[in-house]
Formats: structure tokens, C-alpha cells, sequence
């Protein structure tokens, strides 16, 4: 019975959505610049990664031009100080939902939250040394509605992407970045 309920509500709000949204899919691309904050070892330092440009992309509906719903894929590249063969690269694949607030306004914010997988590699001169993280993302940005068709977003993200293992401690990262959202 809740199962009925649930798939007819579901189905609801969608039809719904086709009536009331203007453009209900969207694509989005990003490039941002990506810090590691945290563990201190690999953190922006001496001894640590350098920063980097991250790259990300996603596709998604948008329900009634107030939330986003979407999937997602990035791909951050960490290179060491001392050797610059030794890098980290993470590939995160996720699912997210995003909260406009007064997007029908020239100029609004948002809220995010991402949650899904990432490729993780730490290559090293000798070897490489794989795992499957999970990651997740949240933050806010601010938009610029171009046209009725797309817009920029000014975003302020930070992302997590466990260790290898239980043992290891999550690779905290902080990413600024600039998006450019399609609607269709």
C-alpha cells in the first residue's frame, strides 16, 4: 500500500512539474580550483599537494524551478610538492539535490548536497594504489539567470573522499568554482 502511494505521488509531482516548469532538464560544467585541506600530511603545504584546477559536469530535472535533482561526475587531480611524478587523482560519480531559492530573481542562491562513489588512485613512482571512496559534496552558490535558457553559478563546494581503508582518514577538499547551466 505505501508503495501505491508513493509511485502516485511521485507521478504526481512530476506531471505537475511539466506544467509549471519552463525548461524541466538542465546540463551543467564546471571549472573550479581545488585545495586539500585536511589530513595535514597532503594539505597545501611544503610537504603536501599543490592546488589544482577540478573539472565536474551534470545533468539533471529541475522540479518546479525550486529543486535540482541530478547526477554528477568530476575529476580532481592532486599533485605531491617533493615529487611531482606522486599524485592523487579522484573520479567521484554521485547523486545530488539542489535547493534554489528564488530563482525566478536576476541574482539567488542555492543549496547542495551530493552523495555517490569515487575512483580513487594514489600514484607513486613504484606503484600504483587503487580504492573505490565514498564521497560526499555539499555547499552554496550564487546564480546569475543569463537568459531563460541558462545561467552562471559562483559556487563554494566541499567535498569528502574517504580513505582507503577504515584506517585511513577521510581526504577533506575545499573547491571555488564557476559553473554554466543549460536548460532544455
Amino acid at each position: 500500500m505505501n508503495k501505491k502511494i508513493i509511485i502516485f505521488l511521485l507521478l504526481l509531482f512530476f506531471s505537475i512539474s511539466f506544467v509549471y516548469a519552463d525548461k524541466l532538464f538542465f546540463t551543467e560544467f564546471g571549472l573550479g580550483y581545488a585545495s586539500i585541506i585536511s589530513p595535514g600530511n597532503i594539505e597545501n603545504n611544503t610537504t603536501g599537494t599543490k592546488d589544482t584546477m577540478a573539472i565536474d559536469a551534470k545533468a539533471g530535472i529541475n522540479i518546479l524551478k525550486w529543486v535540482d535533482i541530478y547526477a554528477a561526475g568530476s575529476f580532481y587531480f592532486f599533485m605531491f610538492n617533493q615529487d611531482w611524478q606522486s599524485h592523487y587523482s579522484f573520479y567521484p560519480i554521485a547523486g545530488g539535490v539542489r535547493i534554489n531559492i528564488l530563482s525566478e530573481n536576476l541574482i539567488y542562491p542555492d543549496l547542495f548536497f551530493e552523495y555517490g562513489v569515487a575512483i580513487s588512485n594514489l600514484h607513486t613512482m613504484f606503484t600504483d594504489s587503487p580504492w573505490t571512496a565514498q564521497y560526499y559534496n555539499f555547499g552554496i552558490s550564487v546564480n546569475l539567470n543569463i537568459t531563460d535558457i541558462s545561467n552562471i553559478s559562483l559556487k563554494i563546494e566541499r567535498p569528502t573522499i574517504s580513505g582507503k581503508d577504515e584506517t585511513q582518514p577521510e581526504i577533506h577538499i575545499i573547491k571555488t568554482s564557476l559553473a554554466w547551466k543549460f536548460y532544455y
